[in-house]
């Protein structure tokens, strides 16, 4: 698992259920670009080999069709109350296999393509399941993006061994703050740059700026693992 947050110095996530700050245009970029991106995902089975030694079917796409081939797709967990925060024209996030955590099966616009479970376990434990089935696709890497209990929840598994993280400067009202302060938590340490770069898969440009209704923010992405 691997948790991604935009934090204040003081660990403030939100504020009435949105981001304390006003929208990072970049950093939302970046969040989308990392959370779809998966590993390896361009060595996939070439199907046109498998038409080549099947009398049966005609072309690759029969073949695709029959063995069930699917992409892999990164995975977005989060709770209820980040569900419907996002607007309902961006959900389900796209390229990502959606999942949310609830007490309640009745959710706002979730579709059958959204894993509804009451814990990460048992969600992910269903997804699973259906990814061997055919009928999700492959899991990649396993993105839990909030809100705060959702993050305390993933916290305390064996399976939470990373952090994206991004730093945003400045004052910000928050009501809701990431369980951990990271950099003083023992067991968690920062890595560098050069770390952070792999597991993006990009070359990140750390400390960014963006002007902001004639404001500029200042923010920093980061890698911690343990």
């Amino acid at each position: 698992l691997t948790l991604i947050v935009a934090t204040t110095a003081k660990n403030g996530i939100g504020k009435n259920g949105t981001l304390p700050w006003p929208m990072l245009k970049k950093e939302m970029a970046y969040f989308a670009r990392v959370t779809k991106r998966v590993p390896g995902a361009a060595s996939m089975p070439d199907t046109s080999m498998l038409a080549e030694t099947s009398s049966q079917l005609s072309d690759s796409s029969e073949v695709a069709a029959s063995a069930n081939i699917q992409p892999p797709q990164n995975v977005v967990v989060m709770g209820r109350k980040t569900w419907e925060s996002i607007p309902p024209k961006f959900r389900p996030l796209p390229q990502r296999t959606n999942v949310v955590i609830s007490r309640s099966e009745k959710l706002e616009g979730v579709g059958e393509d959204v894993v509804v479970g009451d814990s990460i376990s048992s969600a992910l434990s269903t997804l699973t399941a259906k990814a061997k089935e055919g009928q999700a696709a492959p899991l990649g890497r396993v993105f839990v993006i909030g809100g705060g209990a959702i993050y305390k929840q993933a916290l305390e598994m064996e399976q939470a061994k990373s952090i994206l993280l991004t730093r945003v400067e400045g004052e910000w009202d928050c009501d809701t703050d990431f369980p951990i302060d990271v950099d003083a938590e023992q067991g968690w340490t920062r890595r560098q740059k050069g770390d952070l770069d792999e597991f993006a898969g990009e070359d990140v440009q750390e400390v960014q700026e963006e002007e902001v209704k004639g404001d500029k923010v200042k923010y920093e992405f980061r890698l911690y693992e343990r």
